[in-house]
């Protein structure tokens, strides 16, 4: 959710992987240059994995992760 309150989703027709991933917390970090981004998620396999930790690691302090818990995601 940005700070005007709009809701940035995304989907595809085909699973995600890491580069998937990757390349939508690329496309808010552009929309979004000067500001820190607060990204609220669950806790899926894809979001914990090595090209999204890589990613993360390269943007420490600008990316911000917090992870649904797990009773909320049934």
């Amino acid at each position: 959710m940005a700070p005007n309150g709009r809701l940035y989703v995304s989907g595809q027709n085909k699973s995600y992987n890491g580069e998937g991933i990757v390349s939508f917390l690329e496309y808010l970090c552009r929309k979004y240059r000067r500001k820190n981004l607060m990204v609220i998620w669950d806790g899926a396999t894809i979001h914990r994995c090595h090209e999204v930790k890589d990613f993360l690691s390269r943007k420490k302090g600008r990316v911000h992760l917090v992870a649904l818990p797990g009773y909320s995601q049934s």
